[in-house]
């Protein structure tokens, strides 16, 4: 498949980054790729469809949510009509929930910048039915649709619309709505490709490491990294540029993430993934490969002297615009393996 994979997530990986890491991987014939961070989950969809076995791992429910239903289960509905499931009531049934809250809350309400109360009701109800009947997929494409319209580069809530046909949220209509979250499955869909190995798991990096044999792996990790100065100071946790998928959206859909802290620029972040790679590694991976970019915070010098003094490191970089704007980025890997020991 030659388009990405794409669940909407803050910081997807670009064409050139995916198509230069799947050549990696290919020539090192893992048992099984392991993306620590998988959020998007774009390479890990290449490498499924096209290499062989993977493992992906993620503590944002919502990404988590995705990559169970398209990776890790066997079967899938070929098509959800949300529209008559909400409106015929037999599976789901408008109820307060998460998204009922949200846009009764006073300075929402009075702003104007929310959809209407009654659609939020019957989102929240479709997200209690279909998470009772295990429609996974379904809920993320929820997710995925209210994205999409009403939030500003999904990292919060907009109170006017991508659509051009509807230029505010407060004007949506629930037969809209359904629309646009029904294409959105069917969009999702395509992607889902299950095998028996797979494994889909919604983890701290540390703990999914911890207890992990990576025999023969290669384990693959481009984690949250905070901005670096001049792109958003990203001194405290809600500044970071996946909080809202992590926190808002995952319990929207009925899927919130596990408490955990989000990378801050005073965050030990070196510290972090020297470890991550040394469990790894010392675990039986083939490699362990670090991918950053340079707008991230560390800057990518400080990463790579810091890895190059703890591992035997190989350094790789792809160019490309990347961002609003077409500014030009470069995406680091960085290959580490244990240093040899000299006797």
């Amino acid at each position: 498949m030659t388009t990405a994979m794409s669940i909407g997530y803050f910081g997807t990986q670009s064409g050139r980054q995916r198509q230069r890491l799947c050549h990696m991987i290919r020539e090192l014939q893992p048992r099984r790729y392991v993306d620590l961070t998988a959020g998007g989950a774009s390479i890990p969809c290449s490498v499924n469809q096209e290499i062989g076995p993977i493992g992906v791992n993620d503590i944002c429910g919502y990404a988590h949510l995705a990559h169970k239903a398209l990776f890790a289960t066997p079967t899938i509905p070929s098509n959800v009509n949300f529209k008559e499931m909400i409106v015929e009531g037999e599976q789901c049934k408008p109820v307060n929930g998460y998204m009922t809250r949200m846009v009764n809350i006073a300075p929402n309400k009075a702003a104007g910048s929310v959809i209407p109360v009654d659609i939020a009701r019957h989102i929240d109800g479709l997200v209690v039915g279909l998470n009772h009947h295990g429609c996974h997929l379904a809920q993320v494409a929820i997710g995925k649709a209210l994205m999409n319209l009403c939030t500003f580069r999904g990292m919060m809530w907009c109170g006017t619309s991508t659509d051009p046909d509807h230029k505010y949220v407060r004007d949506f209509t629930w037969d809209f709505i359904a629309e646009k979250i029904e294409k959105e499955f069917l969009r999702l869909r395509q992607w889902h490709h299950y095998r028996p190995e797979n494994i889909a798991t919604c983890l701290d990096a540390d703990d999914f490491l911890k207890d992990y044999d990576a025999s023969g792996d290669v384990v693959y990790a481009d984690p949250a990294w905070p901005w670096i100065q001049g792109q958003g100071e990203a001194k405290k946790e809600q500044d970071n540029p996946y909080y809202f998928v992590v926190n808002v959206l995952s319990e929207l859909i009925g899927c919130p993430s596990a408490p955990f802290q989000l990378w801050t620029q005073d965050s030990p972040i070196l510290q972090t993934i020297e470890e991550w790679a040394r469990v790894a590694l010392e675990h039986g991976a083939k490699v362990f490969i670090l991918s950053t970019q340079s707008s991230n915070h560390p800057p990518v010098e400080l990463v790579q002297q810091h890895m190059q003094e703890r591992f035997e490191l190989g350094v790789e970089s792809v160019a490309g615009l990347r961002g609003t704007g077409g500014g030009k980025w470069h995406d680091y890997f960085f290959t580490c393996r244990l240093q040899s020991v000299m006797v």
